[in-house]
């Protein structure tokens, strides 16, 4: 069995062969490569999707570490130059607001400017792709978008937010009513707190804090103190 090269050592080979090519043949590459993503119908991209969702969700947890291992493998063989520039990659995709704002723009205009026909073809494939896709493919995705959610925000993984909400028995740490979901934490230093339920959570948002919350504190107090008498009304006037 010939062995395998790094796949960082694939993607420089691959950019080596892309940096050698001349305009004429990256015309020719991206007029054939446009002729056969149009060739594409939407059942052939839904059940496409459905097997690749299969293949991940039979994957065995022996496979699921090897992947894991694998990965690790290629990151920590890369020289300090391929570091840099997987930084410098990343980096570019945190694109500016003015230009996330420019963009999201131009995708609303192209979504609106869409003809019936575009608009009937991405609404066939989207039927086709959903009734393709298996129960276990869809959990598994759950699961993976929600760990990537808790890691890429809060640098907490499933069972750190399990524990959490085990430890506060599922409910609000502040109103201790509601389901407690969302994870609270300081937006100067970072520093996490504990769960909250959505209420509370934007409503300490919305305060901006411990300031903010002091002075609506003082705000109503106040007015309770002066409140004037309740005026009576006709049915305990009769």
């Amino acid at each position: 069995m010939p062995q395998r090269t790094c796949p960082a050592e694939r993607t420089d080979s691959r950019r080596a062969k892309y940096a050698a090519r001349t305009p004429e043949q990256r015309v020719s590459r991206a007029a054939e490569n446009a002729s056969r993503y149009a060739a594409r119908t939407p059942e052939w991209r839904a059940a496409r999707a459905a097997e690749s969702a299969t293949k991940w969700a039979a994957r065995t947890p022996e496979q699921v570490e090897r992947d894991r291992l694998a990965r690790r493998k290629s990151r920590s063989a890369r020289t300090p130059e391929q570091v840099e520039r997987d930084r410098a990659k990343s980096k570019a995709r945190r694109m500016k607001p003015e230009a996330k704002a420019a963009r999201h723009v131009q995708r609303v205009l192209n979504y609106a400017q869409r003809t019936s026909d575009q608009k009937e073809e991405d609404a066939a494939y989207m039927r086709a792709y959903h009734a393709g896709r298996s129960p276990a493919g869809v959990a598994a995705r759950r699961l993976r978008s929600r760990a990537l959610h808790l890691r890429r925000e809060y640098n907490l993984t499933p069972e750190q937010h399990d524990a959490m909400y085990t430890r506060q028995n599922g409910l609000c740490a502040s109103c201790e009513m509601r389901p407690a979901w969302g994870v609270d934490h300081d937006h100067d230093s970072g520093a996490l707190r504990e769960l909250l339920c959505h209420q509370c959570n934007v409503a300490e948002g919305l305060l901006g804090g411990l300031a903010g919350a002091r002075r609506l504190v003082a705000y109503l107090e106040r007015h309770v103190e002066n409140a004037p008498a309740a005026t009576p009304t006709l049915a305990t006037a009769a």
